[in-house]
């Protein structure tokens, strides 16, 4: 552009040299030549200031959209990035509830297992007690039994062998009774005027007639 307007005020100044030597259409055709290109180049500065302040403002108002677009996006971002973090606590706190839900149902169950074994090591026990208190008690009774054969038969053995009654310490005598009187531990029967011996009441079996006795298994005593 400055060497445009050098060339032309050069132009300007031989226009003006050429009308001195009376040159005047030369000289006018130069000047106006050099006028033109002058306005030509003022024209073209001025478009190309328009065209600078133009693009200027398209640039700025790019560059602020740009800025309000980037505003825009990051509140977006950081409105999604507190709601991500809300939703994890949330998470976060759900997931320490159902931990704890977790381990109460755990240690309930292994109370309930605890507390099964402990009924049924206690069952176990009562079972054991009841089955040992019931083993002790059918010994006592065959003991009993077993004691009670052995007497009646030594008492059996004892009146076969003397032939007479034998006497007992008892809270009755036989030979008071004036009925037929059998002792249910000997199976031995005593009638009216036989020699008595004593015998406990309790064993004492009373017949109407000696045929009564001895259907019942009974025999008659010796003496």
């Amino acid at each position: 552009m400055i060497i445009a307007i050098f060339a032309a005020a050069i132009a300007v100044w031989i226009g003006i040299v050429s009308m001195r030597r009376k040159r005047w259409p030369a000289g006018l055709l130069v000047i106006g030549i050099a006028v033109l290109s002058i306005g030509i180049i003022g024209c073209s500065s001025t478009a190309g200031k328009a065209d600078t302040t133009a693009k200027t403002s398209i640039s700025y108002k790019i560059k602020h959209k740009t800025v309000r677009v980037g505003a825009s996006r990051l509140a977006a971002a950081k409105l999604e990035s507190k709601t991500l973090a809300d939703r994890a606590t949330k998470q976060d706190a759900e997931y320490a509830s159902v931990k704890s839900a977790s381990s109460s149902a755990t240690a309930a169950s292994k109370r309930a297992a605890s507390s099964s074994a402990a009924s049924a090591a206690s069952a176990k026990r009562a079972a054991s007690s009841s089955v040992a208190r019931a083993r002790a008690a059918a010994s006592k009774s065959a003991s009993a039994r077993k004691s009670a054969a052995t007497r009646q038969s030594s008492t059996h053995r004892a009146a076969a062998t003397t032939g007479r009654a034998v006497t007992n310490r008892g809270d009755m005598n036989t030979g008071n009774s004036k009925r037929i009187v059998g002792n249910k531990n000997s199976k031995i029967y005593h009638v009216p005027g036989q020699a008595g011996y004593r015998m406990n009441s309790a064993n004492a079996v009373y017949f109407a007639s000696e045929a009564a006795a001895k259907a019942a298994g009974y025999r008659k005593a010796l003496r």
